[in-house]
């Protein structure tokens, strides 16, 4: 029973994070995420290490990808840049479609077997809003806007968490970001994401390449009444996987992460060790 609540437990992870293993080229495509995805539109994102431009390929057609069409970043065809956001708009409901992630000169084919992300089906519109917002810095003295960071926001609500909705900060947003989570779906993106806007929690994810990775966990509340805190960039890939799995398990009461709790072997450095103990915290 113990191992299969952990293994649900990571297999959550891996859903909400999307994380795949990072390359040894530079060019090639770490933390690849699949977000927003609708009837007629999903997002494509990813780091790289170097600055490149950054293009998807796709199309319905598996074996046929000599006709697939091209999209470029959201910001422009000529962006290079370590972060990619690209959305690809205009598709069908339902529909599955392949892909390959271009950086710079370097095509990622997923060893050949092709990406793929199929649509969900056309949504009733929603009525009222939740919109959270709020800034991500790279210093902390909260002096230097993060532009060109990728926020992805994940709501927990009880027992379940929707799919991640996800946008892209940049300077013409005068560095804040903001997403409407009425517009979030569930997992299969079948249906719209039930939850409690003042009550609900979100993971909020920051990502912005080579300048740092931040997260915290939330009320899920609308800007006008109350502020999301702000973001710090940081690097700690360990203690990063250990805050999803700690949000996941509904144990951020405080809506905070304690860096020396999670050290639970007490030997200063958070590693998997760590990590094993809190899945068996969560296990229990």
């Amino acid at each position: 029973m113990k191992a299969n609540i952990i293994l649900s437990m990571l297999a959550k992870m891996i859903l909400i994070t999307h994380c795949l293993v990072i390359y040894s080229f530079a060019d090639d495509p770490s933390n690849i995420k699949i977000t927003n995805v609708r009837g007629k539109r999903f997002t494509v994102s990813w780091i790289t290490q170097n600055k490149e431009t950054g293009i998807i390929r796709y199309g319905k057609e598996e074996n046929n990808d000599h006709n697939w069409k091209s999209a470029y970043d959201n910001r422009g065809e000529t962006i290079r840049d370590d972060i990619h956001y690209i959305t690809l708009d205009h598709l069908e409901e339902n529909t599955e479609y392949f892909f390959d992630i271009v950086s710079g000169n370097t095509t990622d084919d997923n060893m050949g077997k092709h990406y793929s992300q199929k649509t969900g089906r056309i949504l009733d519109y929603n009525t009222g809003s939740c919109q959270a917002a709020g800034k991500v810095f790279i210093d902390r003295n909260q002096k230097l806007p993060a532009f060109d960071s990728i926020v992805y926001v994940t709501i927990r609500h009880e027992n379940n968490v929707s799919a991640t909705e996800s946008c892209l900060m940049t300077q013409s947003d005068s560095g804040y970001w903001q997403i409407e989570l009425k517009n979030a779906t569930t997992v299969d993106y079948a249906n719209s994401y039930s939850f409690t806007c003042g009550e609900s929690t979100i993971l909020v994810q920051a990502q912005s390449g080579n300048n740092g990775f931040s997260q915290i966990v939330t009320t899920a509340v609308d800007f006008t009444t109350k502020s999301i805190p702000t973001l710090v960039l940081e690097n700690d890939p360990m203690k990063n996987i250990i805050f999803v799995l700690q949000f996941l398990s509904g144990m951020h009461e405080n809506f905070a992460l304690d860096y020396d709790e999670i050290d639970t072997n007490g030997d200063g450095i958070v590693n998997f060790r760590d990590m094993f103990g809190i899945l068996d915290e969560v296990s229990n």
